[in-house]
This record gives structure tokens, C-alpha cells and sequence, in this order.
């Protein structure tokens, strides 16, 4: 909820709070993953971990769009709301693509190895839904 407000507040403001978070957050991030030694199994759980964070992103910015729609008096958002809502869950796709083409780069993991998490994930998925 706090990560809502956040947006919020810098979705509403005049300068570029927004940008400036966006910028933040992911130079972090960036950091924190891309010059460490990574191998398959890291890369597994960091393939999770983004899942997870972008389904969290999403309901985020759920939140921020049903906040729009109780301040505006009606019941539609603002275009402008859904605009910038639709921008960060675009960029943060982006750069979680450039962060997993640079780890397997300097990694010297293939691209394929992301269809075979694919398979094991929907394979777990169906697997929780048959009990």
C-alpha cells in the first residue's frame, strides 16, 4: 500500500518524480544483478522473482488507478492515469528483458533455457491444479 501512495504522489507531481523513481528502483536493481557470476539456477529464481514482482507492480498500480477513480467522482480513471500506469508496467518489462539479456551475456547462458522454465512452470501449474 505504501508503494501505491508513492506512485501516487509522484504520478500527481509537476516534475519528474516519476522518472526519477522509475530511474532508481531499477539502477538497484540493475546493479545488484547484472555484475554478479550467475548460473542457471540463480537465474531461475530471478525469473521468479520478477513474476512476482510484476504481478505485484500490477496490483499496485490497480490500487493507484481505483484511487484516481474515488478522487475523480466518477467511475471512469483518467486517461492520463491510465497512460502513466501503462508506461511504468512497460518499462519495468523492458528493463527486466535487458537485465536477463545482459546476465546472459556476460553469463554465457543460451536464450532457450527461458523456454525450458516456461515448460517447468506450466508443468508445476498443472501439477498444483491436478491435487
Amino acid at each position: 500500500m505504501c508503494q501505491a501512495m508513492v506512485f501516487a504522489v509522484s504520478m500527481n507531481s509537476k516534475a519528474n518524480a516519476l522518472l526519477a523513481l522509475m530511474i532508481a528502483t531499477n539502477f538497484v536493481e540493475l546493479k545488484g544483478q547484472v555484475y554478479k557470476r550467475t548460473d542457471t539456477n540463480k537465474l531461475w529464481t530471478l525469473a521468479c522473482q520478477d513474476i512476482v514482482e510484476r504481478f505485484e507492480l500490477l496490483l499496485v498500480l490497480c490500487f493507484v488507478v481505483v484511487e484516481d477513480i474515488s478522487n475523480g467522482g466518477c467511475w471512469m480513471p483518467t486517461a492520463g492515469t491510465l497512460l502513466v500506469c501503462g508506461r511504468i508496467f512497460f518499462w519495468e518489462i523492458i528493463i527486466d528483458i535487458a537485465k536477463h539479456a545482459v546476465l546472459g551475456k556476460f553469463n554465457d547462458i543460451r536464450p532457450g533455457i527461458y523456454r525450458e522454465y516456461m515448460r517447468d512452470l506450466c508443468g508445476d501449474s498443472l501439477d498444483h491444479h491436478s491435487h
